[in-house]
C-alpha cells in the first residue's frame, strides 16, 4: 500500500443492509429462528437511522427472493412473511443479493452489509461458497452471520459444518460470525450486531499493485502493543 487518502466513521456513511434469511425446510424446527426473525425484523427499525439509510430482505428457499431496497419508513410498512418451506440456496442468495442489490447501488460510498439468518445449510445452489464469497468481495460487502443452529432443528441442520460456513462468509470478508447461540442469547446478539455495524470504518487507499486485474489479498496489523482486533477483508477485486 502507498497511502491511505481518506478513513471514514461508520455515522458519516449511509447504509445500505441486506437481510438474508433462510426461510428453508430446515428452519422449520428450529426454536432460534422462531425468535431471531422477529428479533431481526426489530434490529432492522432501530439500525435504520439516516436519511438515507437503506435496506432490502433477502428470503432463501428452493430459489431466493429479494425485495427493492427500502427506506426506514418503507421497512416499517413491510410485512416480513416467513414459512419455512423447500430446499436451501444459500449460495445463491448471498450471490443474488451482491450482484442484483449491492453492486448495482453505486451512488456514494457506503457501509455495504449483509446479514445472513442461518444454520448454513446448502443443498440447492447453483454456485458455490467460494463464489458467493468472492461475489460479495466484488461487491465490497461484509457479511455478517447469526446461526440459527440449535439441537432442536435435527435432522436438517449440518451442525459443524453449517455453522463453519457461517464463520467462513464472516471472515473471508471482515464481518463476524455469532455462533453456538441459545434462546437467552438472541437480544444480546442483535445488540452486538447494531454496534459491530455502527462502528465500521471505511478506508480510502492506493494500492502499490493498482494496475492489476483480478483478486488482491490483503493484511491488516495493528502498531504498538495494545490488544486490538481488527476484522477487515481477506481481499478485493479490481
Amino acid at each position: 500500500m502507498r497511502s491511505i487518502i481518506a478513513l471514514k466513521t461508520g455515522s458519516e456513511l449511509p447504509l445500505r443492509l441486506g437481510f438474508l434469511i433462510d426461510s428453508s425446510n430446515s428452519q422449520r424446527n428450529s426454536g432460534l429462528y422462531k425468535l431471531a426473525v422477529p428479533a431481526g425484523s426489530d434490529f432492522l427499525n432501530h439500525i435504520l437511522k439516516g436519511p438515507n439509510d437503506k435496506v432490502f430482505v433477502v428470503k432463501v428457499t428452493t430459489v431466493p427472493e429479494a425485495s427493492n431496497f427500502m427506506s426506514a419508513g418503507e421497512f416499517r410498512n413491510y410485512r416480513l412473511r416467513v414459512a419455512p418451506e423447500g430446499g436451501t440456496s444459500l449460495y445463491d442468495g448471498v450471490g443474488n443479493a451482491c450482484d442484483l442489490r449491492m453492486k448495482t447501488d453505486e451512488l456514494q460510498p457506503s457501509r455495504r452489509v449483509l446479514v445472513i439468518l442461518s444454520d448454513g445449510d446448502d443443498n440447492m445452489s447453483h454456485i458455490s461458497r467460494d463464489e458467493a464469497i468472492a461475489k460479495a468481495l466484488g461487491a465490497g460487502v461484509i457479511i455478517f452471520s447469526v446461526s440459527t443452529a440449535d439441537d432442536s432443528s435435527a435432522p436438517y441442520v449440518q451442525g459443524a459444518r453449517g455453522e463453519s460456513t457461517l464463520e467462513d462468509f464472516a471472515e473471508e470478508t471482515g464481518g463476524e460470525a455469532f455462533l453456538h447461540l441459545n434462546r437467552k442469547k438472541i437480544d444480546q446478539t442483535f445488540s452486538a450486531l447494531t454496534e459491530a455495524i455502527n462502528n465500521i470504518y471505511f478506508v480510502t487507499f492506493e494500492p502499490a499493485d493498482a494496475s492489476e486485474k483480478g483478486l488482491h489479498r490483503i493484511e491488516l496489523k495493528v502498531s504498538g502493543k495494545d490488544k486490538i482486533r481488527l476484522r477487515a477483508p481477506k481481499g478485493y477485486y479490481r
